[in-house]
C-alpha cells in the first residue's frame, strides 16, 4: 500500500509489517515481531495461516492473519488508510481448553539505526507543557531508555503504570510514530517499564512490553495500537522553519517556536533561560541534530 506515493509498507506472513517506507527510505531494520514467556519457557510466535485481505479500496485496506507460539494463539487484525496509518488489534487465546499464564509478552519493532536518533514521547497529560519528553536518543548499547526513565513532572503524573501512548523514534527526514488510545490489555505496572528502547549492532528496537508479570489467559485477551510514518506527505519548501507568523511565511528566529519541550534538541547555554534570549547570539537556540552532509 502506498500513502499519496510517498510511504510504503508490506504486511508480513504474521500480520505485522516486515517493511516500513517513509520517503523513499526503509525505516525497519527487520520484522516486527512478537514474543512471550510462560514459566521458564521463552518463545517466539510464528505465522500460522496465511494472511488474509479484507477491504481493498483506494483509501484503505484490512488483513487478518494468524500466529502461534507454544500454548498460546494469536490473531492479528490490521488496517492502513491513506495517509500511512496501520491500526493493530492483537487477541490472544490458550491454545487448548485450559488457561496459560504468561509472565511476559513483548512486540519488539526494530528500527535502522540512522531511522532513530531523536526521541519524542507524549504521556497523553492535560498539561501539554510538561506533557512531552524530547530528546537525542542515547548513545550506547542495551537498554537506552524507558518508559520510566521521564522528567521528574512526569513521573509525578503516573497514577496506575507508566505507559505511554505516543512514542516517536526518527531522525531529521522520517521516522516512525507508536501510539495507542489507552493500554487495555496490558498490565499496568509502577516497577516494569511498559515501553523500552534497545540498542544493538544491528538495530534500535522499541519494545513494547504488553504483559511484564503473570496474567491468566482463559478467554479472548485483546490489545490495540497504532504505527504512523512520518512525514505523511511531502513537506513544502521551507516548512521547518514555519511557526507562528505570517499565514505562509517563515519565523527564522527560532526562540519564537515553542521550544519549552525541545531543550534536549536545543544548544542551551548553561545558566541562561530560553527568556534571557535577545537575538544577539544566532547560535544560542540552535538546533542539535544529527550531522548532514
Amino acid at each position: 500500500a502506498a500513502a499519496r506515493g510517498e510511504v510504503g509498507r508490506q504486511a508480513g506472513q504474521g500480520g505485522f509489517p516486515h517493511s516500513i517506507n517513509a520517503v523513499d527510505g526503509e525505516l525497519l531494520a527487520a520484522p516486527i515481531t512478537m514474543s512471550a514467556k510462560a514459566g521458564a519457557d521463552e518463545f517466539d510466535f510464528t505465522a500460522s495461516a496465511e494472511v488474509a485481505f479484507g477491504e481493498k479500496a483506494a483509501d484503505a485496506a484490512s488483513w487478518t492473519a494468524a500466529q502461534s507460539g507454544k500454548s498460546i494463539s494469536a490473531m492479528v487484525e490490521g488496517t492502513i488508510e491513506f495517509d500511512g496509518l496501520m491500526r493493530f488489534s492483537v487477541t490472544l487465546k490458550p491454545a487448548g481448553a485450559t488457561s496459560v499464564t504468561l509472565d511476559g509478552l513483548n512486540i519488539d519493532i526494530p528500527l535502522r539505526e540512522e531511522a532513530a536518533a531523536q526521541l519524542i514521547c507524549n504521556t497523553g497529560s492535560f498539561n501539554f507543557r510538561s506533557a512531552y519528553d524530547i530528546r537525542m536518543l542515547p548513545a550506547g548499547e542495551g537498554c537506552v531508555w524507558n518508559s520510566r526513565d521521564m522528567k521528574p513532572g512526569i513521573q509525578k503524573g503516573d497514577v496506575q503504570g507508566n505507559f505511554r501512548p505516543i512514542i516517536w523514534l526518527g531522525n531529521d527526514e522520517r521516522g516512525l510514530a507508536f501510539h495507542a488510545d489507552n493500554d487495555k490489555g496490558w498490565t499496568p505496572d509502577r516497577e516494569n517499564p511498559a515501553q523500552e528502547i534497545i540498542r544493538s549492532a544491528k538495530a534500535v528496537t522499541l519494545r513494547l512490553r504488553v504483559i511484564t508479570r503473570p496474567v491468566a489467559v482463559d478467554t479472548a485477551r485483546t490489545f490495540t495500537f497504532m504505527l504512523q510514518p512520518t512525514p505523511t506527505k511531502p513537506l513544502p519548501e521551507g516548512a521547518r522553519s514555519w511557526n507562528r507568523g505570517r499565514q505562509g511565511g517563515a519565523n527564522a528566529c527560532y526562540e519564537a517556536i515553542d521550544c519549552f519541550s525541545g531543550f534536549g534538541l536545543a544548544n542551551i547555554k548553561a545558566g541562561v533561560r530560553a527568556s534571557d534570549f535577545t537575538g544577539q547570539d544566532p547560535g544560542y537556540n540552535s538546533f542539535r541534530m544529527e550531522p548532514q552532509d
